[in-house]
């Protein structure tokens, strides 16, 4: 089961033409934004990604994927099921010097393409809700997440 082609195809459009135009600056404050969100809810970003296998459900261009990587994340697969999006984290990932940690990969969180308990830490921000399917989404993300994950 995937999702609509009208539905992957709008995605493309509204997302993928969007994040393909953000420029380092423009990624930089992304990251910049996650990292703060960490320290104001006083997260240690490393004690959670450090040398852990990760997955970045619904990456867009990639500034978790990115967060993950920096802060020491063994592997990042950074799934979307935008193709554009999916260009445009590995054009990022290498950018930053990252391309050897950052797997990007065109697949649908409701649907994802991996083993049950693949995962040290799954991340998905802002984009459950934009699912067809969000319940299936959460079960997905559940599924693949490692029992002692995060």
């Amino acid at each position: 089961m995937g999702v609509s082609m009208n539905y992957q195809e709008d995605y493309d459009k509204v997302f993928g033409e969007s994040f393909k135009q953000y420029k380092e600056e423009a990624l930089n404050e992304l990251v910049s934004n996650i990292e703060n969100r960490f320290k104001a809810n006083d997260l240690n970003a490393e004690a959670i990604f450090k040398n852990n296998k990760c997955l970045d459900a619904g990456c867009g261009n990639g500034p978790a994927s990115l967060y993950m990587a920096k802060n020491g994340a063994k592997v990042v697969d950074s799934v979307d099921i935008s193709t554009q999006n999916v260009n445009s984290t590995s054009i990022n990932a290498k950018n930053f010097d990252f391309e050897n940690i950052i797997n990007p990969v065109v697949g649908d969180i409701t649907n994802l393409p991996y083993p049950d308990q693949t995962f040290d830490v799954v991340w998905c921000y802002g984009v459950v809700h934009h699912t067809e399917r969000p319940d299936q989404a959460l079960r997905e993300l559940y599924r693949v997440l490692k029992t002692s994950g995060k």
